[in-house]
């Protein structure tokens, strides 16, 4: 894909020539007067897209205002397809974290159950990544605890094996689940195929929402087996009715279909605009999860929507066959999800009153990720106090930690928009430190490392230390980020637009 970067960082407002930009497909980055990428986007024509920015501003969003008014270059990516821009700008999104971009922060994986149905004898595990190999997924689970539990109470009466195909294979004896009758033990011992798989197929049932059946069919045999007088296997059969019971109550049927499908539903208050997502698998209620993004209107919830959507559905994610938003996407976000999927993706508002009652629901959830009364200006009030040219989105907050010279480590402590960022937090150990009890050493090599792992960078670093702490970690950033290994040194890109602190 060949790039072409028209216009000069310089200090003097942009200048759009509209016979500078090409009507094919591409990306466009927008960038300040140091270089910083503001806003990453994708076009199907980059002189129609960009003449929309630069034209006249009276269908300019506030928002949209305000990075024009901040651009100083624009530098373009020719693609060959609409498609192939589309990728690179979640690419880019991801990479660089722009500004004003839509950012997918909470961009981890959600637990699901996996059924290898290709082994001779499956097994049901947990894991937070897809992939194609003929497994059967189900889920997704935002809760890792609620999810172990499931996983636990299933694994007590559908005694399934628990090891990896590996351990399977060189057992030679069996493990505890077997001695607690969790498990059949087909790892050592000659398990009747047809029972191993009846178990297999009533955790498919139980799973894919044919609870109800499962549950009709267990009832049978428990009164069957108790009419023979096979009282014990009748309660094994009562414990597993009562699993299937406590697995689906804390789900609600709203769908009849048994389709797969996630809803998408978008709200606005004084904050900014909120996203809720529902995860209907079967035809239930699964779960639910919600986003925010401060200072985004509805106004532009369309092309929010769509960042969201190619962000989130990455391959090693769960991809359902439809998705319920409340507008009309392009079709290309459609075609990229189904070869992420390899099968159809359908994307479209609401086909019924059903769904339609779902995008309410999810619209209600939608403004529970948005800040608190209060919180919203905790970065305004830090900015004001600190003197900062304006509201920190990232703060980082460093300090180093031995004991008696023993287990040197660095905490970094991460908020966003004055919010503890817990999946961003990171601990850094320094094994080569051992023994020196050095707090500045530990911090300058924080410092190097932090720069080399690469964005997003902090606007905000607080240090718990004196001034001996603060020029360690001075000197090390200017090492760091002039020296010629260091990754993209000398670009306005590597440059972390940092102001640190000491406490």
């Amino acid at each position: 894909m060949p790039s072409s970067d028209r216009h000069s960082d310089t200090a003097a407002p942009f200048t759009f020539v509209s016979s500078d930009y090409p009507t094919t497909p591409g990306v466009y980055l927008m960038k300040d007067a140091a270089g910083k990428i503001l806003y990453v986007g994708k076009a199907k024509s980059l002189r129609s897209r960009l003449s929309s920015y630069f034209g006249s501003r009276s269908g300019l969003t506030p928002k949209t205002v305000a990075l024009v008014a901040r651009v100083r270059s624009v530098e373009i990516l020719l693609t060959s397809t609409e498609k192939e821009a589309l990728l690179l700008e979640a690419s880019l999104i991801k990479k660089h974290r722009p500004r004003y971009n839509v950012v997918l922060r909470d961009d981890k994986s959600y637990v699901l159950f996996r059924l290898d149905r290709r082994s001779e004898y499956p097994r049901l595990s947990m894991t937070r990544k897809v992939v194609r190999d003929g497994s059967v997924y189900y889920g997704p689970f935002t809760s890792a605890a609620a999810a172990r539990t499931t996983w636990k109470l299933l694994g007590k009466v559908f005694p399934l094996r628990k090891c990896s195909d590996a351990t399977f294979r060189n057992r030679v004896r069996p493990c505890l689940y077997y001695d607690i009758k969790q498990c059949l033990g087909p790892c050592v011992y000659n398990v009747d195929r047809e029972v191993y798989d009846g178990l297999v197929r009533q955790v498919e049932m139980l799973l894919s929402g044919r609870s109800g059946e499962l549950r009709e069919s267990l009832t049978a045999q428990m009164k069957a087996a108790s009419a023979e007088m096979e009282f014990e296997r009748a309660a094994t059969l009562r414990d597993q009715i009562r699993a299937v019971e406590q697995t689906v109550e804390r789900q609600s049927v709203v769908l009849r279909d048994h389709i797969d499908r996630d809803v998408l539903g978008l709200a606005e208050n004084e904050s900014g605009l909120g996203l809720g997502l529902l995860f209907v698998r079967q035809g239930r209620l699964l779960d639910h999860k919600t986003f925010f993004w401060p200072g985004l209107t509805l106004e532009e919830g369309p092309e929010a929507l769509r960042s969201f959507i190619a962000q989130f559905y990455h391959q090693a994610r769960f991809i359902p066959a439809r998705l319920v938003t409340p507008f009309e996407t392009d079709e290309v976000l459609a075609e990229l999800l189904a070869d992420r999927r390899r099968k159809g993706v359908r994307i479209a508002p609401p086909a019924d009153e059903a769904e339609s009652r779902l995008l309410a629901i999810a619209k209600k959830h939608a403004l529970q990720g948005a800040p608190k009364k209060g919180e919203e200006d905790v970065t305004a009030l830090l900015a004001e106090k600190l003197r900062l040219p304006a509201p920190p989105e990232r703060i980082e907050c460093v300090d180093a930690s031995h004991l008696a010279g023993q287990g040197m480590r660095v905490g970094q402590v991460v908020f966003e928009h004055g919010r503890h960022a817990p999946d961003a937090s990171r601990v850094y150990a320094f094994p080569e430190l051992e023994g020196a009890a050095d707090d500045y050493a530990a911090l300058a090599g924080w410092a190097k490392r932090r720069v080399a792992s690469g964005p997003p960078y902090p606007d905000l670093v607080l240090i718990d230390g004196g001034r001996a702490q603060l020029a360690a970690v001075g000197r090390a950033l200017d090492e760091a980020l002039a020296g010629a290994d260091a990754p993209g040194a000398g670009s306005p890109e590597a440059c972390p637009d940092e102001r640190v602190i000491v406490r």
